[in-house]
């Protein structure tokens, strides 16, 4: 009697384990990402991505930085990583990141910037009216001729 009785309990001891590790986990839903906002250097009233090289100098030298979206709302710029674009020689260099400014390394590399070398920020963070923390889209501008 004790047989059918132990194939029994080790027969549904296994089939709880079975089903316990067979069991799915509900995958959590991630946040929604916010939508980046598309920005642009104030002096590119055109939002044409190309700028002049003293614009550009006037710019990194205005603290705190600030870029315009579309709508005409101006946003400071908190924390972003600068790379510079270089044409002739054809070379990317990346300067690191950017807390409330531009490194002191790129500022310098800036005023070596030639026609159609190319600035670009990303991973931006920006502070609004009201000091609130948004992601931006990545920002780029080359300089005209």
């Amino acid at each position: 009697m004790k047989k059918p009785l132990a194939i029994i309990s080790i027969f549904l001891f296994g089939f709880q384990i079975l089903s316990v590790a067979q069991a799915k986990k509900q995958p959590q839903a991630k946040p929604p990402q916010p939508k980046l906002i598309r920005c642009h250097l104030p002096t590119d009233t055109d939002n044409s991505s190309k700028v002049s090289l003293q614009d550009a100098l006037a710019w990194a030298d205005s603290l705190p930085l600030k870029v315009v979206d579309e709508k005409g709302k101006v946003y400071q710029l908190h924390n972003f990583v600068f790379t510079i674009i270089t044409m002739n020689p054809f070379q990317t260099k990346e300067y690191g990141t950017g807390n409330d400014g531009i490194p002191l390394l790129a500022r310098k590399a800036m005023n070596n910037l030639k026609p159609k070398d190319t600035v670009f920020l990303k991973e931006v963070t920006a502070h609004n009216d009201k000091l609130q923390e948004l992601p931006l889209a990545n920002i780029v501008f080359s300089i005209k001729e």
